[in-house]
């Protein structure tokens, strides 16, 4: 699928898929946008939003999982995309919006108006 241009997504069955996707539909928190290829009946490009409340600033926005289809790439759409998500996120009263990336693709969210700062760091709880 499209996640897998993005990471490794690993063997997933049906089921798998189906109990993440039940899980993911329950958060209200988040949300999942996707542009469609209606021809083709395919999604070729999609984004996440995770709203959470930050004590001092109020809700921040955090943008995850952000792909275009490769066929696809340089046609927009990942501008189209991020576009979208930040206005879904402004009418959800989000202050501010914040997401990780790789560094080849910060230059791609500088042109969608993105700042660097901060410093990005996890540590991976089930490796």
């Amino acid at each position: 699928g499209l996640l897998s241009q993005l990471t490794t997504v690993g063997d997933i069955t049906q089921k798998m898929f189906e109990d993440r996707f039940t899980l993911i539909q329950k958060r209200e928190t988040q949300t999942t946008l996707v542009i469609e290829n209606t021809d083709k009946k395919k999604i070729v490009a999609t984004a996440s939003l995770v709203v959470l409340f930050h004590i001092s600033i109020g809700l921040v926005g955090h943008i995850e999982d952000v792909v275009v289809d490769s066929k696809t790439r340089g046609k927009g759409l990942g501008r189209k995309i991020m576009s979208a998500v930040l206005a879904y996120a402004r009418a959800s009263g989000c202050e501010e919006c914040i997401l990780n990336c790789s560094e080849k693709n910060s230059k791609f969210y500088a042109k969608c108006g993105f700042l660097k700062s901060k410093v990005g760091m996890g540590q991976y709880l089930h490796k």
